[in-house]
């Protein structure tokens, strides 16, 4: 089997495994799938019904890392299968590089820790994953490209309301120095 219809397989299994009162949605209507609709998962991970259909019938074999993050967190998978799912998809993480993937565990303990802002980085200071009060008070991450989410340039530049600082933080160098040594590794794209 090709790694296509081998992505086109786990996800399909993926999705009729996840009932919908497990992904937290509705079940009062009468259903002939087992699991989730491609409709719901589509909703859940951001993405088109259209890209899930393409998906799991081997015509859309590279997903990107975003797409690939976003149906992990949809299908609510653990970190070995999201490590699969990222390895079928292409993006499997090479030694000496900083794996950008958040772990199922952490993923689900910054949703579930409402009451206070709380985000993920990774050494290079780019932003991973955030909850609604991070964004509330540090500003909306999704209203910036994925690649402008790295607080070090966000701290100099103050880029659309994130990470509000007031001039005189402006030439902080604490921040700096931390990057640096990371910087010897390349992030995953």
């Amino acid at each position: 089997m090709s790694d296509s219809g081998e992505l086109a397989a786990i996800l399909r299994a993926w999705r009729e495994r996840l009932t919908p009162h497990m992904a937290g949605l509705p079940a009062n209507t009468a259903r002939r799938t087992k699991g989730l609709r491609r409709e719901e998962l589509a909703v859940l991970a951001g993405v088109s019904v259209d890209y899930i259909v393409r998906l799991e019938q081997g015509r859309a074999s590279a997903p990107s890392a975003q797409v690939c993050a976003a149906l992990a967190q949809a299908l609510q998978l653990g970190d070995t299968e999201q490590e699969h799912l990222f390895r079928l998809a292409g993006h499997a993480t090479d030694g000496g590089r900083i794996s950008r993937l958040v772990p199922a565990s952490i993923r689900r303990l910054v949703e579930r820790t409402g009451e206070r802002p709380m985000a993920v980085f990774d050494a290079m200071w780019n932003l991973l994953l955030w909850n609604r009060l991070w964004a509330t008070l540090a500003g909306d991450p999704s209203q910036v490209r994925e690649a402008d989410r790295n607080v070090l340039w966000l701290h100099f530049h103050r880029h659309l309301g994130l990470s509000p600082v007031r001039p005189r933080q402006r030439r902080s160098p604490r921040r700096v120095p931390g990057g640096r040594p990371a910087a010897q590794y390349r992030p995953l794209p």
